[in-house]
């Protein structure tokens, strides 16, 4: 995979069955010519391609042990609640070595040496010859030999040989003959004979077997479609998280509403991620994020899976370091399934620690701040998939489910400094269209609620790439105030905006509000939240804002959220200039430039009056319309909440807010502030 770079999209390959690379596992003797067992046996030792290597299993004298017990010995137990068996390929070139597969040919005594020196190169072929893809092109026996050995049938490899049943017809299927007697059928060769006087259970065990020498193997490519695993295929995840690989307390699965994220381990022979991780600055990692997405295969919903698929492909940590990465995708027993790098955890997750206010730390939250915005303009503006297309064919991308749930954090590696890199992911719900209809789409579907752009509730409103602006507006500004007070004050913030979410009919924590006029319920004018707007004073004036975090602020409150509709916020391209110059300037800071020494870490506290930021007269939808309505028939009862009141240490005082009880349909409770 040469050439990887930025400037050109990579998409997943399909798992698929392969021999490893050559230098996937090897021993001293595999190049040479066999030679009868007089010749001593060398050890080697097996490893992966990119990752740590497997202990090695070739110190053991095959004297001292069969080897069918050897093979047995080192077979790999696949992650719970499965635990299926498996041998990786690499496994079984390694036990079944060419040295100890002589000796096992010879022992039975039913051939020459020459004899046996042939059938060597036939079962296991020498390290030059086991290459991705060669299982299905050359006539090798390693896998049929392997279950040989444990049917104790070792000595019957002749008869596959001699009817070319190699490990390419594996899977066999087994079928009443018409003797009434289970055979083995293949694909395109029909039944074989090599098994015929074999019992009804040593054919069963056969099959069943089979399946532990082809378990999956993950590769990144430029093929596109999701490669289907047959149900028996095993999947080669092994146990993680007991050694401390599961850091932060992170846990090894999450449930949402599309899919299930679990943690698993690939062994690490089992995969050839190795190259596009370092690509992408994340070399080195041993765990990965299996996504299984809640409906079938056969459900009408698998457009969703499709959509996310092709958002996947045309955006990756390739395109920009700051999108998540698709390493692969299949489907397997009746589900679609994704695989990415697993992150420590979610934003909103990372926003537990105390932030660090350090002259590096800033400079590291600054070129977060640069990279999600570079990574949502790459979106906004593919210009990686525009070089070949005319101006009228060309297509813009909004992500649409900008939340801190789907920025997620990967701590460091030796690419990334020493505190890791905020990325973005969950493309699922991004849309891509031409450029006449770019602005043009609907803006009624709430996918964010507590970060919802204003325009998803006006009728007529239309969803654009400056949606996204707003939602990673409302991103940032809790941002600052992490960097400012820590969850403590991000947490009184969160408290500040509660109030009725008009269009859910729940508590919500929107940005904006809506303030009926003296007409129908639907008119009236959206704004910039109050308590948001006072929220920007108070940050202000807090004794540790800095020159950049003012700088930030004005950026968020001037171009980023507006009410007034998308095409008035400032542009993610020229927002990702903006927040570069940022960046230069905390990473001058950092180097001791005079001009920025004190940048970052010198509080400049501004006493100014709440902003009466631009409001917009607009209707609202129909569905937001009638909860208001019926909101207005509920009697109001007291609820004691917190106010959020922040000195400091994280405390807060009492408040009295009016919560409307439910009505006798069950409607979700109302709130007047």
């Amino acid at each position: 995979m040469k050439g990887l770079g930025y400037g050109h999209l990579r998409t997943p390959f399909s798992p698929i069955i392969v021999i490893p690379r050559r230098n996937d596992c090897r021993t001293t003797t595999d190049n040479a010519e066999y030679h009868p067992p007089t010749m001593p046996t060398t050890p080697g030792a097996l490893g992966s391609e990119a990752n740590d290597p497997t202990p090695s299993i070739l110190t053991v004298d095959p004297d001292d042990e069969v080897l069918s017990q050897l093979l047995r010995n080192h077979v790999v137990k696949s992650q719970k609640p499965d635990s299926k068996e498996f041998y990786p390929l690499s496994v079984l070139l390694s036990v079944i070595s060419r040295e100890r597969l002589g000796r096992e040919l010879d022992r039975y005594r039913r051939w020459s040496p020459e004899e046996v020196g042939k059938m060597v190169d036939l079962i296991r072929p020498p390290a030059d010859d086991v290459k991705p893809g060669a299982a299905q092109d050359k006539a090798h026996y390693v896998r049929v030999f392997a279950l040989l050995l444990l049917l104790d049938k070792g000595r019957e490899i002749d008869n596959f040989i001699a009817e070319g049943a190699s490990d390419a017809i594996l899977p066999v299927d087994i079928s009443p003959s018409k003797k009434k007697l289970l055979k083995f059928a293949t694909k395109g060769r029909g039944e074989l004979g090599s098994s015929d006087k074999w019992p009804i259970h040593e054919k069963e065990f056969f099959s069943a077997c089979q399946w532990q020498m082809l378990p999956a193997y993950f590769d990144f490519d430029d093929r596109g479609e999701p490669h289907r695993l047959d149900d028996g295929i095993i999947l080669p995840f092994i146990e993680a998280g007991s050694d401390g690989e599961m850091r932060n307390g992170n846990t090894s699965e999450k449930i949402g509403a599309y899919g299930t994220v679990t943690c698993v381990k690939i062994h690490p022979d089992s995969h050839k991620f190795g190259q596009v991780l370092g690509e992408i600055g994340l070399l080195g990692r041993q765990l990965f994020a299996l996504k299984t997405l809640n409906h079938d295969t056969t459900d009408k919903d698998s457009q969703g899976f499709r959509n996310e698929l092709d958002q996947l492909r045309r955006f990756n940590g390739l395109v920009h370091p700051h999108i998540v990465t698709l390493l692969a995708s299949f489907q397997h027993h009746g589900h679609h399934h994704f695989l990415f790098p697993w992150a420590e955890c979610t934003l909103e997750e990372f926003w537990s620690r105390p932030p660090d206010n350090s002259r590096g730390g800033v400079a590291w939250l600054a070129k977060q701040l640069e990279g999600i915005m570079g990574a949502v303009s790459a979106i906004h503006n593919p210009s990686h998939l525009h070089s070949t297309l005319a101006a009228e064919e060309q297509r813009f991308g909004r992500h649409s489910d900008l939340k801190p749930d789907n920025i997620l954090w990967f701590a460091a590696t030796g690419q990334q400094g020493s505190r890791g890199i905020l990325v973005v992911t969950d493309l699922g719900l991004s849309t891509f269209n031409r450029v006449v209809s770019r602005s043009n789409q609907p803006g009624v579907s709430a996918k964010v609620p507590g970060y919802r752009a204003p325009e998803c509730d006006v009728r007529d409103g239309k969803a654009a790439r400056g949606t996204d602006v707003w939602t990673l507006g409302c991103i940032y500004l809790e941002l600052v105030a992490w960097l400012l007070g820590g969850p403590a004050l991000l947490e009184e913030f969160a408290r500040q905006r509660r109030s009725l979410d008009h269009l859910t009919c729940t508590i919500g924590r929107l940005f904006f509000e809506f303030n009926r006029g003296l007409g129908p319920s639907s008119t009236g004018q959206i704004r910039v939240k109050k308590a948001v707007t006072e929220f920007f004073v108070r940050l202000a004036g807090l004794p540790n804002c800095s020159r950049f975090a003012h700088d930030v602020l004005s950026i968020i409150e001037d171009e980023m959220l507006v009410v007034t509709g998308p095409s008035d916020r400032t542009s993610s391209r020229e927002l990702l200039s903006k927040f570069r110059e940022l960046r230069r300037r905390c990473e001058e800071c950092a180097s001791g430039v005079p001009e920025f020494a004190t940048y970052t870490t010198e509080g400049h506290p501004v006493q100014r009056p709440a902003r009466d930021p631009p409001a917009a007269s607009v209707q609202l939808i129909e569905l937001a319309t009638e909860n208001l309505r019926l909101g207005d028939q509920h009697a109001p009862v007291s609820l004691p909440v917190g106010d959020g009141s922040f000195d400091g240490n994280g405390t807060t005082g009492p408040l009295e807010i009016n919560i409307r009880a439910p009505d006798e349909d069950g409607l979700s409770p109302q709130v007047d502030l």
